[in-house]
């Protein structure tokens, strides 16, 4: 992949691509999120999360997401 790509997923949260291939969820509220498209609910795979707050509907998916991909969390 040449380029990065940044997605919104609804409400706050996004999926970036970087350049080097890697995948960062920033407030992963996707399953409940109206605006989440549905091929986006269940992500295939994730590198690294990031939480700008604690908020419920920022926090989202994320332990569950974190406890799937063996993930830690940068808030």
């Amino acid at each position: 992949m040449a380029d990065g790509s940044l997605t919104w997923l609804g409400h706050s949260s996004f999926r970036l691509d970087t350049p080097g291939g890697k995948r960062i969820y920033v407030d992963p509220f996707l399953s409940g999120n109206p605006k989440c498209p549905a091929g986006e609910q269940s992500p295939e795979r994730v590198d690294m999360i990031a939480i700008t707050h604690g908020h419920g509907d920022h926090v989202g998916d994320t332990v569950q997401l974190a406890k799937k991909f063996g993930l830690d969390i940068v808030c």
